[in-house]
């Protein structure tokens, strides 16, 4: 991944919707987030999006499609998500539809983003800043 592109990932700003949205960023820790982690009963989560993979622009259409694919298969593994999105500060790309897949442990997470041909992933620890963890 170059530079550029992991910038980018660092610098999204990362939402999920529940009760009231909730934003975060990488390597900022968040109370919040150790709330949302508590209230669920879980201390790890990963938030993970099928758009557009390898970090190139696909299709409205295809990038929707590949994002209800990924929610049938944590729905037909009994996974807990939340909906959520990862935006650009910088407005060049346009917001991605994600998941916050609750309980979800780091190599799990890793497995099911590069399965989704995505270049990173971010995990969620209580207690830590949220990490980008890269996979290509």
């Amino acid at each position: 991944m170059d530079d550029a592109l992991r910038s980018a990932y660092r610098d999204a700003e990362y939402v999920v919707f529940g009760d009231a949205p909730l934003a975060f960023r990488v390597g900022a820790p968040s109370e919040a987030l150790d709330r949302l982690l508590d209230s669920h009963g879980v201390d790890c989560a990963a938030f993970i999006t099928a758009f557009n993979p390898w970090g190139r622009r696909a299709g409205e259409a295809a990038n929707q499609a590949a994002q209800e694919r990924l929610r049938q298969y944590l729905r037909g593994r009994q996974l807990r998500f939340l909906e959520g999105e990862g935006r650009d500060p910088a407005g060049a790309w346009p917001a991605e539809a994600s998941a916050l897949v609750l309980g979800m442990p780091r190599e799990s997470a890793a497995k099911l983003g590069r399965g989704l041909a995505q270049n990173a992933i971010v995990f969620i620890a209580r207690g830590a800043a949220p990490e980008l963890v890269e996979l290509a």
